[in-house]
């Protein structure tokens, strides 16, 4: 009864990922990003900084269809918990290379932190107003500013900031406005070229 109870259960779980067209794509592909990557994985920060890039890859451009599919209704840091737990759960059971650099990880670091991929670089933080001219969405989220004295920027969504949970669900939305944000310089492994550059990363917005 035990075991029948079981795959019964099984079959409901692998039921439910074939009525998400868009989670399982999104898996696909974050699976494929994870499996071409040559990153060394030493810790959990290496883990969670290419499930992180990978997410904003592959998951970011249908990040609305994605919430509409798994009923999550706000676009804040919970409802980015919420999708990021659904697909780290199912790349677990779908993708063997995310599980192989997790065991890898654990071996390698015995439980414990080794590697910092982000590494700040000054703790002071600068603030200005200006406006928003453009948003990209690659391995990063790319804001690009113009600020009132003239002078431009590019400041990179790194990990999560204040006036984060007021965005809208299409980040596009963001572009000509105007808004005060706060940043700071930090250095970030570049996976194309494997060293370290120092970009603006961004720490405040609002509007």
């Amino acid at each position: 009864m035990k075991h029948t109870a079981f795959l019964f259960t099984l079959l409901l779980f692998f039921a439910s990922l074939s009525a998400q067209p868009v989670t399982e794509k999104t898996v696909d592909k974050m699976c494929g990003c994870i499996t071409e990557s040559k990153d060394p994985v030493n810790s959990q920060k290496d883990v969670e900084a290419l499930f992180f890039r990978c997410f904003m890859r592959d998951a970011m451009g249908d990040i609305e269809k994605l919430m509409k599919e798994n009923k999550v209704k706000t676009l804040n840091e919970e409802g980015g918990r919420q999708i990021g737990i659904i697909i780290g759960q199912q790349l677990g059971v779908k993708c063997p290379a995310y599980m192989q650099k997790i065991e890898a990880m654990m071996k390698l670091s015995g439980g414990e932190e080794t590697v910092e991929e982000v590494t700040p670089v000054a703790t002071g933080i600068t603030e200005a107003n200006g406006q928003v001219t453009g948003v990209e969405v690659n391995c990063h989220t790319i804001f690009s500013l113009k600020f009132n004295d003239g002078t431009t920027a590019q400041l990179y969504w790194l990990q999560h900031f204040s006036g984060e949970d007021k965005l809208p669900a299409s980040l596009q939305e963001m572009k000509e406005k105007s808004v005060r944000v706060g940043w700071r310089q930090t250095e970030i492994r570049n996976a194309a070229t494997g060293r370290y550059e120092t970009v603006n990363e961004l720490m405040s917005l609002s509007w």
